[in-house]
């Protein structure tokens, strides 16, 4: 930690330290609180004060030509992590990925926070290729619940991405594809409802059976009665499908 850095903590200790004793003061004898609120306002202006000075005299944080040039001066992976981290904060999600393969290239231990949430962020975007491409090549592992969070994503090209990442990684569970399907049900497009109802009735998990008859309802409320239905009877095959499965297995 740096000498500004470690005088802004000792700040910070003491002010707390002096708070803590004010408070204690003022209980024994309440007539300082108008005193200890007023000492309170000077001491915690102080401290914001001396952070403002310090981030002044600091100079501004260095560019994104600045930092590429140290990346490839210095060709380690913390440049090329910094880099990527400076790509993305501009908006240039291919540029960022390209800096983290570069950063683990050089060593595989350099992923940090900033970077797991960053690759992650790119499925949502037009990156999202990119950004599988990297997470597989890499064997990410790592990132595989923040990818099982996006399994059942309202966007179906986010869930479906994140899908793929898993399954290309061996990471896919029947929970997984349940969370999926189950999120294409609310899909406005019928082909899409038609296929996770069929797909919900040959993965057999019974958890989907409560899905399929909401999706089942919603499908006729929303049908007028001279036109057939998207599902038909599908969601009723489906839920068939499901109790023989847990039939043979019990």
């Amino acid at each position: 930690m740096s000498t500004n850095g470690k005088a802004s903590k000792s700040i910070g200790i003491r002010a707390k330290e002096l708070g803590r004793r004010a408070v204690a003061g003022v209980r024994r004898r309440p007539w300082v609180s108008g005193f200890v609120a007023l000492a309170a306002i000077v001491l915690v202006s102080g401290v914001f004060l001396h952070a403002r000075i310090q981030r002044m005299f600091a100079g501004p944080a260095p560019g994104i030509a600045e930092l590429q040039r140290d990346a490839t001066a210095g060709n380690s992976a913390v440049t090329w992590r910094a880099l990527g981290h400076a790509e993305f904060a501009k908006g240039h999600v291919v540029a960022a990925l390209k800096a983290y393969d570069r950063a683990l290239s050089l060593d595989q231990t350099a992923a940090d926070e900033q970077m797991r949430t960053n690759v992650v962020a790119a499925y949502y975007g037009k990156a999202q290729p990119a950004a599988q491409d990297f997470v597989v090549r890499h064997k990410w592992v790592d990132v595989t619940p923040r990818l099982e969070r996006l399994t059942d994503d309202g966007d179906y090209r986010v869930r479906w991405g994140a899908m793929s990442t898993l399954e290309k990684l061996g990471r896919t569970s029947k929970y997984d594809y349940r969370r999926a399907l189950t999120a294409d049900l609310e899909s406005p497009q019928c082909e899409v409802r038609r296929k996770a109802t069929e797909r919900l009735g040959a993965l057999g998990d019974q958890h989907a059976i409560q899905s399929l008859r909401i999706a089942k309802k919603k499908d006729h409320d929303a049908t007028p009665w001279y036109k057939a239905s998207c599902l038909g009877s599908r969601p009723d095959k489906a839920e068939k499908q499901i109790l023989a499965k847990s039939t043979r297995k019990a």
